[in-house]
């Protein structure tokens, strides 16, 4: 295992009392005789495929000399992110600069509890950006930071362990449970070397930070559509005498034969898939059986199953 590398431990209650001690944060520990698994947790704070397991036999023994980094920070790309070039519900660490927040407040669960939630848009230095969401103690940390701050401080965050999807297009970020570690100024050599380039980025338009209400929320395709736009009947139409983009309503009464109207769309980044077959053996014979499979054109949607959904076509 390369220094640097990360994989989830787990202990159980009752052995915890004979290690509890040794098991510090930001500490350098000595661990021996211990069980490695795999990692079907449905609670990843890692993306190794397995787990280790302290038991009784286990020993664990402080290290005077520290190996590796104290925080141990693999910061992702934000160009991998936004072009779905991860894995959904990796754990990413992400590194960029506050530049528009709503603020906190409290969300009700399905289950009928209530959390504290902060949404927030960070950037990095290309003045790209990653949709982000704190939940409970991590939104109460970064809300008391942007209540105290002065006004032109800028909130540079590191959130370690954070989940990452893509939907809609969008990538987002989101805080892990308690697994999670949220930085916002520290000194720690990784916040310092970015608010220094961040400072001395000339070519950058604005490093200063948004308070959002909610009626600035980003309005979802649906509600835009809906709300936004003007109808018009195919009668209408015909009448107009200009060139212009219009919105038709109307009542499908039949679909032209022999022509395609819809396609399988890949769940995940909306792209047309395609059906593919491949040739497995049955047996030790030659014989071999046709196994169909769904392939998207983006490479990342690949590496998991994947899902679709009819799309209709739609002339422009």
């Amino acid at each position: 295992m390369f220094i640097g590398s990360k994989i989830q431990a787990t202990i159980n209650g009752t052995y915890l009392i004979k290690h509890e001690k040794f098991l510090v944060e930001k500490s350098c520990v000595f661990i021996q005789r211990f069980d490695i698994g795999d990692n079907m947790s449905a609670y990843h704070v890692t993306n190794h495929p397995h787990r280790l397991f302290l038991t009784f036999d286990s020993t664990v023994t402080k290290c005077n000399e520290e190996v590796g980094s104290l925080y141990g920070l693999t910061l992702a790309d934000f160009d991998v992110l936004r072009n779905n070039g991860v894995l959904p519900d990796s754990v990413i660490d992400l590194i960029g600069y506050v530049y528009t927040y709503f603020d906190m407040y409290d969300y009700k669960t399905q289950a009928g509890k209530i959390k504290k939630k902060m949404n927030l848009q960070v950037r990095d230095l290309e003045s790209r950006s990653i949709f982000v969401t704190l939940w409970e103690s991590y939104a109460e940390q970064l809300n008391t930071f942007m209540v105290n701050k002065r006004e032109d401080d800028t909130a540079v965050i590191i959130l370690q362990f954070g989940k990452y999807t893509f939907s809609g297009g969008r990538a987002y970020v989101s805080s892990c449970f308690q697994g999670s570690n949220l930085f916002i100024n520290d000194n720690i050599e990784e916040l310092i070397s970015f608010r220094s380039s961040l400072t001395g980025n000339e070519g950058h338009q604005s490093i200063s930070t948004r308070r959002l209400v909610s009626s600035e929320l980003p309005c979802s395709l649906e509600n835009d559509f809906l709300t936004n736009s003007v109808f018009n009947t195919i009668a209408d139409v015909n009448k107009k005498a200009e060139v212009k983009s219009v919105v038709v309503t109307g009542t499908i009464i039949s679909f032209m034969p022999g022509v395609d109207w819809y396609y399988n769309a890949c769940k995940t980044c909306n792209k047309k898939v395609k059906t593919v077959y491949v040739s497995d053996p049955v047996d030790a014979s030659d014989k071999v059986e046709p196994k169909q499979m769904i392939k998207c054109p983006n490479d990342a949607c690949n590496k998991r199953s994947v899902s679709t959904i009819p799309r209709l076509y739609v002339d422009s």
